[in-house]
């Protein structure tokens, strides 16, 4: 699993999620602020997932997932979510962005539920483990199967890519 994420601001922290079967998703996170607890997102880096059931949460009524040895940090979960303050530094995937047209906040549009269920079955059949990269600090062209590449710029703050069949 490998989430990469495009660039962070007061906003918010957005990325792509994308399983080893190929199956993508949108993600959201706290800004990046040096990895403070409960206001930032984490350290990029490799990670063990393990899914939680919703008995091991007094949060949430589903299962989710959680990332182990996080660097100062524990509880990092993926859970359903739709704005940045919904978030104590966890992830949230979803299948589609948006922007709240009053504050400019960045969210996801629902159903991020549905979203975590499918990255729970992902993690259950062995996709367990999660990368999480800046765009421009990852070299992309490794993970491409035969006959693909990526293009365009790699920098966190201001990047562009798209994916074509050569």
């Amino acid at each position: 699993m490998l989430l990469i994420r495009s660039e962070t601001s007061s906003r918010g922290t957005p990325g792509s999620l994308v399983l080893a079967n190929g199956a993508t998703f949108r993600t959201l996170e706290l800004p990046w602020r040096e990895n403070e607890s409960n206001r930032s997102c984490i350290p990029t880096g490799l990670y063990r997932l393990r899914v939680r059931s919703a008995s091991e949460s007094q949060r949430f009524s589903y299962r989710h997932v959680e990332l182990l040895d996080v660097p100062g940090r524990s509880a990092i979960l993926i859970h359903a979510a739709n704005w940045p303050a919904e978030l104590r530094g966890c992830i949230a995937p979803g299948y589609r962005p948006r922007v709240d047209d009053h504050h400019g906040d960045w969210g996801l549009w629902p159903p991020s539920r549905e979203a975590v269920e499918e990255i729970t079955r992902a993690v259950r059949r062995g996709d367990d483990r999660l990368t999480i990269a800046w765009r421009g600090d990852l070299d992309l062209t490794r993970l491409l199967p035969e006959g693909r590449e990526f293009r365009g710029t790699a920098h966190p703050k201001n990047s562009t890519i798209e994916e074509k069949h050569i």
